[in-house]
C-alpha cells in the first residue's frame, strides 16, 4: 500500500474504509523512524530483511479512537508472534521472535 508515510495521505485512500489501515500505517512508519534515527538507516533496511518472508503478528492499542478492554499509555502496536511464510509451523518458537521483537525495540507480549 505504501512505501513512505507521505503515500497514506494520497487522495486515493481517503475513504473511510482506509482510515484504520491509513492509522495503523502512520503508527509503523513512526516506528521506522524511531529506528532510523536510533540506529541509522542501514538497521531500517536490516530490519526489512528480518522480515521478509515473515509475517509478524500485533494487536494495535492505545488509540482513543477505538475500543479496547485495557487502557493503554500510548499508541502502539504489540506483538506476539512471527510467521514464517514458507515453513508448515504454525509460527515462529516464541524466544526467537522475541528475541526479533527485542532487536528492534517492538512492544511485545508479556509472558
Amino acid at each position: 500500500m505504501a512505501k513512505t508515510k507521505a503515500d497514506t495521505d494520497k487522495p486515493c485512500y481517503d475513504n473511510p474504509r482506509w482510515s484504520f489501515a491509513r492509522e495503523m500505517a502512520h503508527n509503523w512508519f513512526d516506528k521506522l523512524e524511531a529506528i532510523k534515527k536510533e540506529k541509522g538507516e542501514q538497521a531500517v533496511e536490516q530490519l526489512k530483511e528480518d522480515m521478509n518472508g515473515r509475517t509478524f503478528v500485533g494487536e494495535y492499542v492505545g488509540s482513543d479512537e477505538h475500543q479496547h478492554l485495557v487502557k493503554y499509555s500510548r499508541v502502539t502496536c504489540i506483538f506476539y508472534a512471527v510467521i514464517d511464510n514458507m515453513s508448515m509451523q504454525d509460527c515462529m518458537p516464541c524466544d526467537e521472535a522475541w528475541a526479533l521483537f527485542d532487536k528492534w525495540g517492538l512492544d511485545k507480549v508479556a509472558i
